[in-house]
This record gives structure tokens, sequence and C-alpha cells, in this order.
């Protein structure tokens, strides 16, 4: 029989999978049974499945025997390897070992190597060896070449690279050898070259059918010329171009798009001439043809004409500034296909976050899009809940970490969720919020044992206390810690009566998760001890590319596909995303062991065939019907590059009719329709917060805070003091400059409640005592133990310096001394209560008000400027009070004979200084009085102020909306 007849093409802008079905019928006639024995090869899982659905659309009745429809791609499980076995006789004895027992195997043999490195880093490294393997093994490569790459006497790191690489060139094939095992990869491998040599000298006695294929590795090129000499085997390439004139054919490069198609028809020794077309090709083929040629024929650009409008109408291309909108853009694309009947569409993109982003925002118009990369399963619901629990676990003394837990929607701990998440935000108000002074879950359990919640948190401290065992651990077994995990989390996920065992479980995503787990568990008993903190991480490394597909409930009739995916289908509308170098094509990838020169001189391909594979995918899809080109000028404020090909296309375009290149820059409206969304809503201009409540709900006591706060920021007096309005102390709060300013402040208090006239006989010693004793609740933190504790240390000579000349002159020191003072404005009265830092009672009669600060303290000019310092305040509440303990002081405080001070407590004594404040209390009581007079008027307004620059901290600023009115 002629060879023409054994291998055809279906040409670019053809619907491959449809027309394949149409050739089958063709060949084979219209007999069912004739058609049922054919067996059909084609590249990946998704294209089978798709040529299914075609064969389903063509028969009449709506139902019809298949022919036999399998996968080329190197499968790893021992169904889709069903079709190769089946077919050879003297298939080896030796079992193919499974995936996560050579991860296993080949971790071992790099810890013998690296005894040092934690379990994930193992892994991960089993993963890069692994690729390795496979890549040489698929390429039929000879370990042993490796020697020779480089000479002894040059490259010491390459020389040591090879010593480590002997795990897969020596100890991999001794340690299969003894087990009677072989590399799954290889045993594929050499399936594939088997059933080749079997069919060659035994053709079988069925049709064969190899669709779609370019013969990348050379098994599977093996194949592939096997199926094209056989009697009923026939070979369909994709997108080969015929018309492409001979000499340009002869010298591409394997940047080319047809390049993978020429390699596997010398390979397959058939002539281009001699392969047919089934069919008639798109009117962009030539178009085609001059925008991938090659650098030496770019020259003749202008010889080749555009093709007609007809062929261009449908292609457009979409600049967005940044990936979010490129994302909003396309998903809009995606909408708008759906609008109309029985339209397909898919975003086909090699950029897993534009990926992400697109099917988020498809969220808004309520379409879940079928996105072909899946969730990975550590983020479906049971695998975040396993990711907590080993962050959790880690950080035993982290309410963040705990909480998450609590809040998490599959946690019950055999009550209610109900009854759960009440007790999380209990727990989380009264005791995770702000600094956090217990240091382990039972001295939390301890300190709510009071509470309504506290059996639940006592349960989940039993529980939990053999898998903190293994985890506070030096070194504890894998695969013991990973079944207790997964018990543990199969108890947090029990409710009631319900067994947690099989609501974590329940779902499609806890299914594919147990699976996955199942097939990991037996063969950790072969780890080695590891310590338990590095669990999270090698979860996530064990489960990297194990990912969950929904089978239902994705839009019928869009999609999101990688380039590989999107190879042999066809859809109406295709939106080519993030059309940027490093993603169309992909950067190139560097590899741990060798570069680039060794690879091509060991035989592995060069990066550039990548990039010619990459090309064919976009060559193809290019001939599509509809055609949206997008990107993104930036991408996380980073400047993009677009990509080669688009520069090629419009650097045709633009050459040949700028005008055109304008249109296909301007024929979508989607900037428009994003504009259109992004719109706000026209809403009432809103005029500032201004308040006025009545006059009983003011408050009638003040603090000196509270009115320097009335003076900068009515509102903000309002809203705590009216309103009531607290701000929340953080989550897990870690000790601040606010913190520490506190804890100062009560040391200095304890120092001078303690000895209020004299110093004590060693005062440094004493002093660190008082520190050290205020410090205690948190020495626990590594933030106070080893910076705030030697700052504390270092402040103690000035400190005590400073004391014996203020106590020189000092006959008695109060220590947050109170204050009130009843201020009476006309018919109306206020209390003003504060409390001063520190007051010296002296010697001669004299006082000195002291305020400690951590901070920096006002400038001269900044206290004259202010309406109300809080320091001149404290001053008048000490000469008007009438609540004084005067008998500690000698008669009514005089002001003319009343000292203010500043104690500038730096980071280091070089930084601190005692600081001498003059104030004119007249002027700071005539400020008061005319501040607080209007503050009794019924229609005083709590004003919010325009700029927080006076305002150092305002927490109630984001209630005023202050970003709504500012400017009016």
């Amino acid at each position: 029989m002629n060879k023409t007849s054994h291998c055809v093409t279906i040409p670019v802008g053809r619907p491959f999978l449809q027309d394949l079905v149409a050739l089958l019928h063709q060949r084979y006639g219209d007999d069912p049974i004739r058609l049922s024995s054919v067996l059909v090869l084609l590249p990946n899982e998704r294209s089978c499945r798709a040529l299914k659905e075609a064969f389903l659309t063509m028969a009449q009745t709506g139902a019809c025997l298949l022919p036999s429809i399998r996968s080329l791609a190197e499968a790893t499980d021992d169904e889709d390897d069903a079709w190769v076995l089946s077919n050879l006789k003297d298939i080896a004895p030796a079992i193919p070992v499974s995936m996560p027992r050579r991860h296993v195997l080949l971790m071992q043999l790099i810890r013998a190597a690296e005894p040092m490195l934690p379990p994930a880093q193992l892994s991960d490294m089993a993963h890069e060896l692994a690729f390795f393997l496979d890549e040489a093994t698929r390429h039929q490569l000879s370990m042993d070449h490796l020697q020779q790459l480089v000479p002894d006497y040059l490259a010491t790191h390459w020389q040591q690279t090879l010593n480590f690489l002997k795990i897969i060139t020596h100890h991999w094939p001794a340690l299969l050898q003894a087990q009677a095992m072989v590399d799954p990869v290889c045993h594929r491998r050499d399936g594939l070259l088997k059933l080749a040599a079997l069919w060659q000298a035994q053709p079988p006695p069925y049709p064969v059918v190899a669709a779609g294929s370019t013969g990348s590795q050379p098994a599977t090129a093996a194949l592939l010329k096997t199926i094209a000499s056989l009697p009923e085997g026939l070979l369909v390439l994709p997108g080969l171009d015929k018309q492409m004139p001979t000499e340009p054919w002869q010298q591409l490069t394997q940047t080319h798009p047809q390049y993978g198609l020429k390699q596997l028809l010398d390979v397959v020794q058939i002539s281009r001439d001699d392969v047919l077309e089934v069919a008639s090709g798109s009117n962009r083929a030539p178009w085609l043809q001059a925008i991938f040629a090659d650098a030496e024929q770019t020259a003749r650009w202008k010889e080749q004409p555009l093709p007609n409008n007809d062929a261009m109408a449908a292609i457009a291309v979409l600049e967005a500034e940044t990936q979010a909108q490129e994302a909003a853009m396309i998903a809009m694309a995606l909408r708008e296909a759906v609008a109309t009947p029985n339209q397909t569409a898919a975003l086909v993109t090699p950029d897993r976050t534009l990926a992400a982003m697109v099917a988020v925002q498809l969220h808004r118009f309520g379409i879940v899009i079928d996105d072909s990369a899946g969730t990975p399963l550590m983020d479906t619901p049971a695998g975040v809940l396993l990711r907590l629990v080993a962050k959790w676990l880690s950080e035993p003394d982290s309410g963040s970490s705990l909480l998450a837990i609590l809040r998490h929607p599959l946690v019950a701990m055999g009550s209610s969720y109900c009854e759960c998440r009440n007790a999380a935000a209990k727990l989380e108000l009264g005791y995770l919020r702000g600094l956090v002074h217990y240091v382990s879950l039972e001295a939390l359990t301890q300190a709510c044992a009071q509470e309504a919640f506290a059996p639940l948190i006592q349960q989940l401290t039993v529980r939990s206390q053999a898998l903190r065992s293994l985890f506070s651990a030096d070194c504890c077994n894998i695969s013991q810690l990973f079944a207790e995990l997964i018990n543990f989390c199969e108890w947090l996920a029990t409710v009631e009566e319900s067994n947690g065992e099989t609501l974590l479980w329940l779902h499609d995503t806890g299914r594919q998760l147990a699976a996955a787990l199942a097939e990991w568990q037996p063969e950790l008993i072969h780890l080695a001890e590891f310590n338990a903190q590095d669990m999270a991480d090698l979860m996530e490394s064990l489960l990297a590319g194990k990912v969950y597909r929904p089978r239902y409930g994705q839009h019928p009739r869009l999609c999101i596909l990688s380039p590989m995916e999107a190879r042999l289908l066809t859809f109406d509308r295709v939106i080519l995303g993030g059309l940027n170098e490093g993603m169309w094509p992909s950067a190139h990838s560097i590899s741990p062991w060798m570069s680039r020169p060794m690879r091509q001189q060991f035989g592995l391909p060069a990066e550039e065939r990548k990039v010619g594979q990459s090309a064919h995918d976009v060559w193809q899809l290019l001939a599509s019907r509809e055609v949206l080109l997008t990107r993104s000028r930036k991408n996380g404020g980073k400047a993009q590059i677009p990509s080669r090909w688009l520069v090629r296309l419009k650097t045709y375009i633009h050459g040949h009719d700028p005008a055109l290149w304008e249109r296909m820059d301007r024929t979508h409206h989607y900037h428009a329709m994003l504009n259109a969304l992004q719109q706000p809503l026209k809403i009432a201009t809103l005029e500032r917060p201004q308040p006025v409540p009545p006059a009983e709900l003011k408050p009638q006591m003040l603090s000196p805070t509270m009115i320097e706060t009335l003076s900068l920021n009515p509102y903000a007096v309002y809203a705590s003091k009216i309103l009531h309005l607290k701000p929340l102390d953080a989550l897990g709060e870690v000790p601040s400059a606010k913190h520490f300013g506190q804890l100062l402040h009560r040391a200095l208090e304890l120092f001078v409640s303690q000895f209020p006239t004299a110093l004590p006989q060693h005062p440094e010693h004493t002093l660190r005592d008082c520190m050290r004793q205020t410090l205690a609740p948190i020495l626990h933190w590594p933030v106070v133990r080893a910076l705030w504790w030697p700052r504390f240390e270092s402040l103690v000579p000035w400190l005590i310096i400073a004391e014996k000349e203020s106590r020189a002159l000092a006959k008695t020191i109060l220590a947050e001394q109170p204050l009130v003072w009843p201020l009476k404005l006309g018919a109306n009265q206020l209390t003003i209560r504060g409390t001063l830092d520190r007051l010296d009672v002296r010697r001669d009669g004299s006082l000195a008000i002291i305020d400690y600060k951590t901070g920096t303290p006002p400038t001269a000019g900044e206290i004259e400027h202010a309406t109300i310092n809080q320091l001149a305040l404290y001053a008048l509440c000490l000469c008007r009070s009438e609540q004084l303990v005067w008998r500690q002081l000698s008669g009514k405080p005089d002001e003319k004979r009343l000292e203010l001070y500043y104690w500038k407590l730096g980071n280091h004594p070089d930084q601190c200084e005692r600081i001498q404040v003059g104030v004119a209390l007249h002027v700071a009581e005539q400020r008061l009085r005319e501040l607080l007079t209007s503050y009794l008027q019924p229609d005083y307004a709590f004003v919010c102020s325009g700029s927080d620059e006076s305002h150092s901290f305002n927490p109630y600023h984001h209630l005023a909306r202050y970003e709504e009115w500012e400017g009016l």
C-alpha cells in the first residue's frame, strides 16, 4: 500500500477532532463494528474525552459504538498503561515502582549524601533529581556519558555535581535491581519501544490511528513510525504547512512551529509532499507562515501581502495597563460569548496567576469556569485544615494559628458548628487579642476555666496532647506523625453525633485528598526520623502538583486551558492571555545540574525546542474562528515585554497597513466595559461629620488626654466617649513601642513608690529588679529578651544619676499621683481628672512635675502654639485641685514655684535628657476655659479634623470616612 495513504494532515483553522471523526467514518465506512475495532491514539486525556464527545455529537442516533480511544501521554497509573501491556507478550517481569515509592527512595538516597538537609528540602531535591532522570530516560540517554562532559581538571563544581548525581547514576539503578523493580518512566518508554517492535514484526489485526502527536519523545516517535508503516496504520498530523517553499522548509530552526513536524517526518521517513491534506486550510495560513518565519526569511515580508480583510476581521488585540485589568476584560469577553447561543470560548494561557484571576472575576457574573489546572489539594477545605494544624503545632503559642483552626468551616470538635464559632469569638475577644501572656495551651485552658466554652478548649487540650508531644520532640517518626495529624483533624471535624472520619473526607475535594494521602502514607514508613517542625513544608512538597478538578458544576461552554491542553480542541472564540515574554514562550528554565551547552552535549533537547513547541501552539490557535490576543503592560509594578510573536504580528501588519493594526487594536469594546463596570454609583456628596449630641450625653468628667484630643479632633472624643467605640487590640499582638513605654512607666512607678524619699543602698540593682518584675509576664517573647531587656538595662545608669540629682532637692516623691479639679464655668461644672507620672515635693516648698517620654517630646514651639498642652493641664490641675493630699506639701502649690519637666528616655543613655518646659499657666487656663465653654454649648458640634497631621494616632479616622469629604 502506498505510504501516502498512511500519513495525512488536518491543516490549521480546521476543527481537528471533528475532521478526524469524519476521516475515520470516510476511511472505515459506516459499519459500526468495523469502526469499533479501530484503536485511536491521542496526545492527552482531554483530547480523548473531546474525541468521544465529537463522535456522539456527529452521531445522528445520539448513540454509537466508539473506537478504542487511548492517550499517548506518559501516565503513571496501570489503567492508562493497560493498552500497552495488553499488546506485549514479552513484557519484563519487573514491576514499575510507584511514583510515591520512587520519591521516598530518592529522598533516602539524598539524605545519605546530605544528612543535614530538612525533609522539605530533601523532597524538593528528589523532585529535581526525578525530573532530570525522567528527561534523560525519555530521550534514551546513558548516564555514563556524564563523566565525559567536562574534563577532570576543569570545573571543580561540576565534579562535585557528578559526585552527587551518583545517586541516580549508580545507587538508584543498584537499588532497583536489588528489589526487582524498574523505573516507571523507563518502564513506560520500554513498553512503547517494545510495542513498536512487536507491531513491526506482527502487525495488529485491527486499524491503528495516531492523531495529533508531534512525536517530541523518541519512544513516541518510534511508535508513530511503526504505525505509519502498518498495513492498516494511519498517522494524522496537526497543522502541517504544505505551502511553505522547500528552501525555508529545509532550513527550519528549532524555534519554528513547524520544526517538530519536520523532525517527525524525518524519523517516519515520509516526505512532506507525500502527506495528504484532508481539507483546505484557513485563509490565514500564508499570513501565519510569514509571521513565524525564521529570522533569515523576515526580509521578504514586504513581498508577502496581507490576507483579505475577512481573514483579519476576527482578530483583535487588547493591551491592559495591569494584569488585574487584563483579567477583568478577559472575563468580560468570556461572559460576552455566553450571551450568544451555543457559542464556545476558551482562555488559553500558561500564566496560572492570570487564569486564577479570570476565574475569580467570572464569579461576579455568576459563572464557575472549568479551569483545567484545577485547585491544589492543599488549598481545598480539608487540605487547608491539615496545613493550619501543622502550622499551629509548629507555633503552639500563636493565638492567631489556634483561632484559624477554630474558625475553619469543618471544625466543630464534637459540638455544633454554631457553638464552636461562638467559642472562637469569645476566646478571641477575651484571651487572644492584645499581648498574650500564656505560653502553652494548658495555660490558656487554665486561664479560661470559668468560661462557658471552657469544656471545648479542655477537650482540644486533651485530644491534641499526643500530637503536640510528637511535635515537641527533637526527632519523630514521620509516618506516625502523619497518622496522628490525620486522626486529630478527623476529631476536629466531628459534629455532635456525626463522625469526623466521614465528614472530613465527605465531598469530592475530601475524597481526592484522602486518596492522595492514602497513596503517600504507607511510603512514609520508609523515611527516617525528622524534626516534626518541618511537617507542614514536607506535606506541601509531597502533594505538590496534586490538584482537584471538579467533575460537575462548571459552565459547559467556557473553559481555561494551558497551551498543551488546548491542542486539537476547537472553540468559537479563543483568547490568548498573558502574551508577554516569559510566558509566551516561557522563560528558559535553569537546570541545577548542568549548563545549556552541557545539556546539548549530553543529548538533552535545547530550550529552543520548547520555544518551537510553544510557537506551534500559537500557530494553531491564531487560525481559530475568532481570536483575542491580550497582554498587560505591567505586572506587579514591573514593565512587561510583549511576546516576540505579538511583536512580529504588529511589525508585519503595521508595515503593510498601519490602519489595519489600529483597527485590530480598537475593534473591541472591553476598555469601555471595564470603565463602566468600575464606575462607582453616584451618591450624594457627604459633608464633614459634625454630630451635635444632646447635652446629657456629653462626658462631664474629662482627662487631660481627652481635652487635648478635643482641641485637635473633637470627633474622636465623640466616637470614644459618646458612642463608646473602642479599637480592638491586635490579634496575637507583639510587644511594640507603646508597650515598651507602658512597662517602663510601671517599673519607675514601682521603684519610686518603694523608695519615695531616699534611694536604696544599691539603687542600680533595685531598679533592675523592678524592671525585671515588670517585664516578667512577657519575658517569654524573644523580642523582649533579646532587645527590650538590654535596652532597659542600658537606661539604668542614666536613671540613677537623674534620680540622685532630683532627690538632692526633693523631700518626697509621689508616683502616679491622682489629681481632681472641679472646674466651674458659669452655671456649669466639669471635672478634670488626671494622674501625674511623678511629682517631686522639694525641701524649699517648690514642686516639680515630671512626665516620662519614651517617644519624642513636643518642642518648645509646638508647646507654645498648641491650644492645649497636657503638661500645662497637669500643672493647672495641681494648682487648682482641692483633693490633693496637702499634708505632704508645704502649703497650697504656687504656680510661680512650679517647674515642669520631660524626661526623655531614648534607646541609649546618650539619647536621654531632662527637658525643662516653660508654660504660661494663665494663658493655658484661658484657652482651656474658652474650649470647655464652647464644648458645653447646646449646639457644639464634634467636628472631624480635616487632617491627621496634628494627631499622630487616630483610630477613628476610617469611621469619619475622611476620603469621602476631604477637599470640600
